[in-house]
């Protein structure tokens, strides 16, 4: 009789690299991290950039990334597995339980940084000024493209019809 080989999903060793040593442990080069990487900017854009949150909600992003990732190799490995059924012992496989536990994470981090799109702040008044005039604050001049000459320009019509002088 052969001895059948286990199959192992990884998810413990995959969790054990990016505890020990973060996100940075992942090839950036991989069509997964990648995705990963555009979900983050995305979520931040969501929640008014990078710049508006705080240090807490910096930290649940990365609690939802991480989750994230170990939720999407579990769902990878398990898309690649003939039946989801143990047939000796009559139940599903142990880790769809550890995926029902990540995907019911991953919810509530992402309820508490809220389901809703935050704008981000408008800029102050004197943002606004300098980058639309310039750095002259005191003395704001419009920005034209339709500069007209005085010599061109028609003297404007009195009320009565007669030319001001």
């Amino acid at each position: 009789m052969t001895a059948r080989r286990q199959q192992k999903h990884g998810l413990n060793t995959l969790m054990r690299a990016v505890s020990a040593r973060g996100m940075g442990v992942l090839d950036g080069r991989s069509a997964a991290v990648r995705a990963l990487v555009g979900w983050r900017k995305e979520l931040t854009d969501s929640l008014g950039g990078e710049a508006h949150l705080s240090a807490q909600e910096l930290a649940l992003i990365e609690l939802c990334c991480r989750t994230r990732l170990f939720l999407d190799h579990v769902d990878s490995w398990l898309l690649q597995q003939s039946s989801l059924i143990n047939r000796r012992k009559k139940s599903a496989l142990p880790v769809l339980l550890q995926r029902m536990q990540l995907a019911d994470a991953l919810a509530r981090h992402l309820g508490s940084l809220g389901l809703k799109r935050r704008l981000p702040e408008p800029p102050s008044l004197e943002s606004y000024l300098a980058s639309e005039y310039g750095n002259d604050e005191a003395n704001p001049q419009p920005k034209r493209s339709d500069t007209h000459s005085g010599s061109n320009a028609e003297t404007p019509a009195a009320p009565d019809g007669e030319l001001e002088q």
